[in-house]
Protein backbone atom coordinates (compact mmCIF):
# COMPACT_ATOMS: atom_id res chain seq x y z
CA UNK A 1 0.00 0.00 0.00
CA UNK A 2 1.13 3.49 -0.45
CA UNK A 3 1.49 6.12 2.26
CA UNK A 4 -0.40 8.06 0.03
CA UNK A 5 -3.80 5.87 0.21
CA UNK A 6 -2.88 4.85 3.66
CA UNK A 7 -2.99 8.28 4.56
CA UNK A 8 -6.26 8.93 2.92
CA UNK A 9 -7.85 5.64 4.53
CA UNK A 10 -6.38 6.57 8.05
CA UNK A 11 -7.74 10.51 7.23
CA UNK A 12 -11.61 9.15 6.68
CA UNK A 13 -11.48 6.70 9.01
CA UNK A 14 -10.55 9.35 12.01
CA UNK A 15 -13.16 11.60 10.48
CA UNK A 16 -15.62 9.10 10.94
CA UNK A 17 -14.85 7.99 14.72
CA UNK A 18 -17.92 9.07 16.90
CA UNK A 19 -17.08 12.17 18.48
CA UNK A 20 -18.88 13.73 22.16
CA UNK A 21 -17.46 15.99 25.02
CA UNK A 22 -17.10 12.65 27.28
CA UNK A 23 -15.18 10.44 24.67
CA UNK A 24 -13.14 13.52 24.14
CA UNK A 25 -12.58 14.22 27.71
CA UNK A 26 -11.70 10.48 28.15
CA UNK A 27 -8.79 10.68 25.51
CA UNK A 28 -7.57 13.78 26.93
CA UNK A 29 -7.62 12.65 30.23
CA UNK A 30 -6.13 9.14 29.51
CA UNK A 31 -3.02 11.00 27.25
CA UNK A 32 -2.10 13.34 30.41
CA UNK A 33 -2.52 10.43 32.49
CA UNK A 34 0.41 8.58 30.82
CA UNK A 35 2.32 11.67 30.23
CA UNK A 36 2.27 11.90 33.65
CA UNK A 37 3.74 8.12 34.32
CA UNK A 38 5.80 8.87 32.18
CA UNK A 39 7.70 11.66 33.44
CA UNK A 40 7.19 9.87 37.16
CA UNK A 41 9.35 7.04 35.19
CA UNK A 42 12.14 9.15 34.35
CA UNK A 43 12.52 10.96 37.27
CA UNK A 44 13.10 7.18 38.47
CA UNK A 45 15.38 6.72 35.68
CA UNK A 46 17.22 10.30 36.93
CA UNK A 47 17.76 8.54 40.23
CA UNK A 48 19.26 5.33 39.51
CA UNK A 49 21.03 7.19 36.74
CA UNK A 50 22.25 10.32 38.06
CA UNK A 51 21.93 10.10 42.00
CA UNK A 52 23.16 6.07 42.42
CA UNK A 53 19.63 5.00 43.62
CA UNK A 54 19.08 7.95 46.36
CA UNK A 55 15.40 8.93 45.73
CA UNK A 56 15.77 11.57 48.27
CA UNK A 57 17.85 13.36 45.71
CA UNK A 58 14.98 13.87 44.18
CA UNK A 59 11.65 13.85 46.96
CA UNK A 60 9.95 16.28 45.96
CA UNK A 61 10.40 15.72 42.35
CA UNK A 62 8.80 12.55 42.81
CA UNK A 63 5.65 13.62 44.81
CA UNK A 64 5.01 16.51 42.38
CA UNK A 65 4.61 13.60 39.54
CA UNK A 66 2.49 11.66 42.21
CA UNK A 67 -0.19 14.30 42.40
CA UNK A 68 -0.50 14.94 38.87
CA UNK A 69 -0.83 10.71 38.08
CA UNK A 70 -3.43 11.11 41.05
CA UNK A 71 -5.34 14.41 39.41
CA UNK A 72 -5.31 12.56 36.07
CA UNK A 73 -6.68 9.49 37.63
CA UNK A 74 -9.34 10.87 39.63
CA UNK A 75 -10.32 12.49 36.60
CA UNK A 76 -10.45 9.46 34.34
CA UNK A 77 -12.67 7.79 36.84
CA UNK A 78 -15.43 10.61 37.20
CA UNK A 79 -15.46 10.92 33.24
CA UNK A 80 -15.97 7.27 33.77
CA UNK A 81 -18.65 7.23 36.30
CA UNK A 82 -16.75 4.91 38.91
CA UNK A 83 -15.67 5.85 42.57
CA UNK A 84 -12.21 5.23 43.09
CA UNK A 85 -12.99 3.38 45.99
CA UNK A 86 -14.41 0.52 43.91
CA UNK A 87 -11.15 0.70 41.23
CA UNK A 88 -9.13 -0.56 44.89
CA UNK A 89 -11.38 -2.90 46.04
CA UNK A 90 -12.03 -4.08 42.53
CA UNK A 91 -7.74 -4.14 42.14
CA UNK A 92 -7.27 -5.66 45.75
CA UNK A 93 -9.94 -8.39 45.14
CA UNK A 94 -8.18 -9.41 41.62
CA UNK A 95 -5.04 -9.76 43.47
CA UNK A 96 -5.91 -11.51 46.27
CA UNK A 97 -7.30 -13.86 43.63
CA UNK A 98 -3.89 -13.98 41.90
CA UNK A 99 -1.97 -14.83 44.52
CA UNK A 100 -4.32 -17.18 46.42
Amino acid sequence: MKFEDYTKIRKEMFENQPRNKETFQLRWASNSLAGEVGEFANIVKKIYRDHHGDKEAMWTELQDELGDIMWYWLFVCDILDIKPEEVLDFNIKKLRDRYR
